[in-house]
């Protein structure tokens, strides 16, 4: 058991081998697939932990995990860095100006110059009311593992990293994950597991179909996965 603060392999082993078997118990076998540091084959991406088990007599259920400690606190706490609220801000400006330039039937000059105070006005109206919106809020772990093609997807970070932040940012940290459909996990000392909630499983055929095949190791995966093999564990 690490003493002081938990550090990443520990969050990371802990949480690979908890959803192995939260995983077994869900599925009701052992045919299970847990291992760390596989890459997504196109981008090169690595995940810290995938969990892959028989669903049917052809489909692979897929779940990723990130793992974060003390050392990444960064990464989990929100920032307004979205480029996207800046540009909806100047939309919703332009909008408003463009319905006071026709509702206002006065000399063309002034309907310019009322219309341009409230293209300033209307856009860092927006800005003022919606900046503190999770939506426009950039989380840097949600958008890597938003990255990773799963049906689930987790991140687990250790307790003493929790207790580093603020509520307000825990609030929003939780928000964010809740809105992107990814379920969270804590690690404390002595093996403690805590899910603090599910993630949102994604049954979109089309889209993931043989979605295990975008990882490396793919073969191996598909193997062990074979009911008749001998690789169960």
């Amino acid at each position: 058991m690490p003493r002081g603060k938990l550090n990443e392999k520990y969050v990371q082993d802990i949480a690979v081998e908890f959803l192995r078997d939260f995983y077994i118990k869900r599925f009701n076998t052992n045919c299970i697939f847990a291992e760390k540091e596989l890459c997504v084959k196109k981008s090169l991406k690595r995940v810290d932990g995938l969990i892959a088990a028989k669903q049917g007599e052809k489909d692979i259920f897929v779940a990723v995990v990130e793992a974060k400690s003390y050392r990444t606190l960064y990464s989990l706490i929100p920032i307004d860095g979205d480029n996207s609220w800046f540009v909806h801000g100047i939309l919703a400006g332009l909008i408003i100006a463009l319905i006071t330039f026709l509702i206002f039937q006065y000399v063309l000059w002034l309907r310019i110059l009322i219309a341009f105070g409230t293209l300033i006005g209307g856009t860092f109206l927006f800005w003022l009311i919606t900046f503190r919106l999770t939506f426009y809020r950039y989380v840097g772990v949600v958008r890597q593992v938003e990255n990773y093609p799963a049906h689930e997807k987790w991140i687990a970070f250790s307790v003493d990293a929790q207790n580093t932040l603020s509520q307000e940012q825990k609030d929003d940290f939780e928000k964010k994950l809740k809105n992107s459909g990814i379920g969270l996990i804590i690690i404390s000392p002595n093996r403690k597991v805590n899910i603090q909630f599910e993630p949102k499983t994604i049954s979109n055929i089309s889209k993931l179909k043989d979605i295990v095949s975008l990882y490396s190791r793919c073969n191996e995966i598909k193997l062990k996965l074979e009911v008749k093999t001998n690789y169960c564990i």
